[in-house]
């Protein structure tokens, strides 16, 4: 229980933070979060508290995560144009 109430700390402060950045590129804020916080290992999850799970998502995982869907967005409209 204590895991919800820690991703939903997480969750708030992100949304916050990222909402501006992530919109402009086009991106859906919660479904970033969603793919970021899945690759958070459990055990991390358990260890960090909320401020430092925010830190290291927005340090690591977040702009991996911004990369990928970029591109497959890019890929996407490639794809569209080219047929």
């Amino acid at each position: 229980m204590a895991n919800i109430i820690k991703r939903d700390r997480v969750r708030i402060r992100f949304l916050c933070d990222q909402v501006g950045e992530l919109k402009t590129k086009g991106l859906n804020v919660r479904s970033v979060f969603d793919q970021c916080w899945n690759r958070i290992p459990e055990t991390m999850i358990q260890k960090l508290n909320a401020e430092e799970l925010l830190t290291y998502m927005q340090r690591h995982i977040l702009p991996v995560e911004v990369a990928l869907l970029t591109a497959e967005r890019e890929a996407e409209a490639y794809k569209t144009k080219s047929a």
